[in-house]
């Protein structure tokens, strides 16, 4: 039997060592590899949203100067022309050309159907131009107006123009669509001018819109909606009142 000599048994512990050390070092650089390629990178940080916006429709500083300059051209009695709600068909809580407010409305293709409210007080007994908001649906109809339980003039309750004018014997209603939504809806301000007669100073006039079995065509419906906007000639770009 050959013994191995303490040199030799040296020299090969020496030999393991560096091969395990080696190992351990390829080892090391082989996982270190690894994990940098696996490891997920950082993400870069999204820029923060911007807020939304409501966009302002174009037309609308035009249309309110349009119906500011149609009440100066007119020279009478400006009145606001809704301050209190009396009977209605319909209510909710509905666009408006100046935001979301309470609202109440008729369809006008069924019988009975009404929204009847009255105006502030009317100053003076003189020729007055009551000024109110409100909203007109999409298909083709119509609705009767009445002045002080008279009936006054048909009109439209529905798909037209940007600027309406329907007029009846003494009685002429005018409306600016101040917005006009995706589906064409109207949405804007009515200026009824009334005669002398109907007006009693120191008292508001009442107001009903009725629905007479008119028949409507198109898609949607055909309405009238009433907006609870009391201060509709505040926002308009009218001149001051003198102070006598």
């Amino acid at each position: 039997m050959k013994y191995l000599k303490l040199t030799d048994i040296f020299s090969r512990i020496l030999i393991a060592a560096g091969i395990v050390i080696f190992g351990v070092i390829i080892y090391q650089i082989i996982f270190d590899t690894f994990n940098q390629s696996d490891s997920p990178r950082p993400r870069p940080r999204p820029a923060p949203a911007r807020p939304r916006i409501r966009p302002r429709p174009v037309e609308s500083t035009a249309a309110l100067k349009e119906a500011a300059d149609y009440l100066r051209e007119l020279g009478t009695q400006k009145v606001p022309g809704f301050a209190e709600i009396e009977t209605f068909s319909h209510s909710g809580h509905y666009d408006s050309w100046d935001g979301k407010v309470q609202s109440w409305w008729e369809y006008s293709d069924q019988v009975d159907q009404k929204v009847i409210w009255r105006s502030a007080p009317c100053p003076e007994k003189e020729t007055t131009t009551l000024v109110f908001s409100g909203v007109l649906g999409t298909a083709a109809g119509e609705a009767r107006l009445y002045v002080n339980e008279q009936a006054a003039l048909v009109f439209n309750t529905g798909f037209g123009p940007e600027t309406e004018e329907w007029k009846e014997g003494d009685y002429r209603l005018k409306f600016f669509s101040i917005v006009v939504k995706d589906n064409q809806e109207r949405l804007g301000i009515f200026c009824l001018t009334v005669p002398e007669k109907d007006i009693t100073p120191e008292k508001p006039v009442t107001l009903a819109v009725r629905a007479e079995a008119f028949h409507k065509s198109g898609a949607g419906n055909s309405f009238f909606m009433l907006s609870e906007l009391t201060d509709n000639l505040k926002k308009l770009p009218l001149p001051e009142p003198q102070q006598e």
